[in-house]
């Protein structure tokens, strides 16, 4: 089981340390695994499995392997996925990651790595200011912290949920009637 602080202080790889070769399937996954375990709810559970990622491919979400072989696009398209199929749709994930696209993915993978550690630190500091769980408490006092900190964190998640999908309307909107956009 994953402890809050481990997800919290995840650090996604940068692009440089991707494997500078392109890879086969089941050594797709090994990296894959290697670098987001530390967000697995359960430890035996994959990232990605063979069909995932096959389905990712078949929706157009990730560049296709060329001869069964993925590239650093692939890699990093994956680990956004990870991320946004937590809270997306896989129609909203393909077009966010289709945007990323129309500039540099690299670039794009730079400013998603950012946002991630922006948000870990973020809520890091809200985390440790308001929820204390500390098992030198009174146990009811504890565990009233951690319903708290859940209710709180689910709250958010909805709220924050429910924003992003707007945006990514208002998005879809705009450049229906404006393709430059």
């Amino acid at each position: 089981m994953t402890k809050p602080h481990d997800i919290i202080k995840t650090q996604l790889p940068e692009f440089n340390d991707l494997p500078p070769i392109s890879l086969y399937m089941d050594q797709l996954l090994e990296v894959l695994d290697k670098y987001l375990s530390p967000l697995k709810r359960e430890e035996d559970q994959p990232t990605f499995t063979k069909t995932m990622v096959n389905n990712y491919v078949k929706a157009g979400v990730v560049t296709p392997p060329i001869k069964k072989k993925y590239t650093h696009n692939s890699v990093i398209e994956l680990i956004m996925i990870y991320y946004l199929k937590q809270v997306l749709s896989i129609s909203d994930t393909n077009d966010i990651i289709k945007n990323m696209h129309q500039t540099s993915l690299i670039e794009s993978y730079a400013h998603f790595k950012q946002v991630v550690e922006n948000i870990g630190a973020s809520l890091e500091t809200t985390f440790n200011a308001s929820h204390s769980f500390d098992t030198a408490l009174d146990p009811v006092e504890n565990q009233k912290n951690i319903k708290d900190a859940i209710i709180s964190l689910s709250i958010e998640s909805a709220i924050k949920k429910q924003v992003a999908e707007s945006l990514i309307d208002q998005q879809k909107k705009a450049t229906s009637t404006d393709p430059a956009l």
